[in-house]
């Protein structure tokens, strides 16, 4: 398991974000929420065996949220920035800890930040979502002294015990083994510094904002193709990779939430298909076709979806590398970005945190918001510097603003 591997290799895992929350806050109630959540979902009390073979769900218990004051400082948001980092690189041992830790920061009198981190054993970017929502009601709840009215929240450790048992469709997987015979060879970036022998998984993200108006001609732009904003931004994505390294068969990883298609996707727990989905551009290839065979590349990826990418990996038997994954080592994401509800009057926002540790070279994770879209750009810092993946985010919305300009341009 990644604990074991201690430092940075464990930090990768990490998940972190920072809900800010303007108004006089409540400490009492926001505790009690929080103690509620947890109780909820037994994802969040989930305790591991050294080995990794099993866990065990704990009992609720009082929650030790750690709590700084900022307020005081010159410059209280980059006291922040540092605390958030510090907090980034510090690892989960799944077996002793809590998989999930909160600090609770005071920035001004109305004005406090909570860092929520948590292990991705546990806790998808699906997962986030359904733990602030629940956060906002049972907040308000505490603060009123009345009852949520929260339905039961599902249990992750029975879902993980049904899927051991079930195992991996035969069908599925020969679909995968299928695609990736031969295997793909992995993309050569453009990069800072040679690759090490051995990763350090330092990581680190570029943020950057594209506006409404080029996301909504993106929409029809795409619609024009028959693809959504999904595969069109993932179309641009192999595009963007194909430019950067001249390689014109690759894979790209995609995690998809398998939460969508569970009775009740009210579900905190790692339920992340990662699927490497194989690219191929084609000599004298546009725009338009490219979208359209991106298509149905990820259609038929979504149709053989319920697997794991260590069973893949597993499957086609590929020879390890110390400094290198199989398959891929570039990620893609798009996810809709929520709005959270004010509760027990305060205004609440989520933001990602950025990476301190990674475990691939490049991830482009995009979140539609009500302003447009926001690309964090996570990357691999012993190879790239912050400098160049910024470049490639501009690269990146060049080559959305040319899908809408004229799909018939070559790629």
């Amino acid at each position: 398991m990644s604990y074991q591997l201690g430092g940075m290799a464990a930090a990768a895992f990490n998940e972190s974000g920072t809900l800010y929350l303007t108004g006089a806050l409540d400490t009492q109630a926001l505790e009690t929420a929080w103690e509620q959540v947890i109780g909820r979902h037994d994802a969040l009390r989930l305790r591991f065996a050294p080995n990794g073979a099993s866990f065990e769900v704990t009992d609720p218990a009082p929650l030790d949220i750690a709590l700084h004051d900022l307020s005081g400082d010159a410059d209280p948001k980059a006291a922040l920035a540092a605390l958030i980092a510090e907090d980034g690189a510090l690892p989960f041992d799944l077996t002793v800890d809590r998989p999930i830790r909160l600090t609770l920061v005071t920035l001004a009198q109305d004005h406090h930040a909570l860092v929520i981190t948590a292990h991705h054993l546990v806790a998808d970017g699906w997962s986030f979502g359904v733990i602030l929502d629940d956060f906002a009601a049972l907040y308000g709840a505490a603060k009123t002294a009345t009852p949520a009215h929260l339905p039961p929240a599902p249990s992750f450790a029975a879902l993980a015990v049904e899927e051991a048992a079930k195992g991996v469709d035969p069908s599925v997987q020969a679909y995968w083994t299928a695609q990736h015979t031969p295997p793909t060879p992995l993309p050569d970036l453009p990069a800072d510094r040679p690759r090490p022998g051995i990763r350090s998984y330092a990581g680190d993200t570029v943020f950057s904002e594209i506006d409404a108006p080029l996301i909504q001609a993106l929409r029809k732009a795409g619609a024009a193709q028959k693809c959504t904003l999904f595969v069109t931004t993932f179309a641009a994505m192999q595009i963007l990779v194909h430019r950067l390294s001249g390689a014109q068969d690759f894979a790209i990883g995609v995690p998809t939430a398998a939460q969508q298609n569970l009775p009740n996707p009210s579900l905190v727990g790692h339920c992340v298909n990662f699927l490497p989905i194989r690219c191929t551009i084609a000599e004298g290839a546009r725009l338009g076709p490219q979208l359209q065979a991106a298509r149905s590349t990820i259609n038929a990826a979504l149709d053989h979806q319920d697997t794991t990418f260590g069973s893949i990996v597993q499957a086609l038997d590929l020879p390890r590398q110390l400094n290198r994954l199989p398959l891929t080592e570039i990620e893609f994401n798009l996810e809709q970005g929520g709005t959270i509800d004010p509760a027990g009057g305060l205004d609440l926002r989520f933001e990602a945190n950025a990476k301190r540790a990674v475990n691939f070279d490049l991830f482009f994770n995009l979140v539609v918001t009500e302003t447009g879209l926001r690309i964090e750009a996570h990357f691999n810092a012993d190879l790239f510097d912050a400098a160049r993946i910024q470049s490639w985010v501009q690269s990146y919305e060049a080559i959305l603003e040319a899908i809408v300009a004229d799909a018939e341009q070559p790629v």
